[in-house]
């Protein structure tokens, strides 16, 4: 017996990120789900996030800047 209520469970990977405000981000390839963990313990969810949007978050100079601007509040 599974213990997620739905057949295939989400398969998170983590994110290669740098920055002083977030701790961890994990993001499902398959839903497009990101969660993203701040030092503070804050943990936030977005949903449908598209895998371009990831890439540049990834290669981004500043995760929080780009995060603040292209994330936070969109998705």
């Amino acid at each position: 017996m599974s213990i997620f209520p739905f057949a295939n469970p989400p398969s998170f990977v983590p994110l290669n990120i740098q920055s002083r405000a977030i701790r961890t981000a994990t993001y499902d390839v398959t839903t497009g789900t990101l969660i993203i963990t701040f030092k503070t313990g804050k943990a936030y969810t977005y949903n449908k996030v598209p895998p371009s949007v990831i890439a540049q978050f990834e290669s981004a100079p500043s995760a929080g800047a780009y995060y603040d601007r292209r994330i936070k509040g969109r998705y």
